[in-house]
């Protein structure tokens, strides 16, 4: 399922990506690419927290992976995202 879910990824069909990849996930919990793969599918649908969740995943399944840059920039720019909406909507 995750070699299916990412090249569906790839195609730009996110919303089956998606489910293809969560099932990949749940047999590959710590393979960087899937939850790579999987945050950005999420991302694309507008689902922040499950990106997220899967790129905190990938950054402590995989420290040493190359993707690692890609993850932390990823949750550094959603972070600051989610804080400036949290300010919006506190005026």
């Amino acid at each position: 399922m995750a070699v299916l879910g990412s090249l569906t990824y790839h195609a730009g069909d996110y919303v089956t990506a998606y489910g293809l990849l969560q099932e990949g996930a749940r047999g590959l919990p710590d393979d960087p690419v899937v939850l790579r793969d999987l945050a950005w599918s999420a991302y694309s649908q507008g689902q922040v927290d499950d990106a997220r969740k899967a790129m905190q995943q990938l950054s402590k399944a995989a420290p040493a992976s190359p993707l690692i840059e890609e993850a932390t920039s990823f949750l550094d720019l959603t972070a600051l995202s989610q804080s400036a909406g949290n300010l919006a909507a506190s005026d």
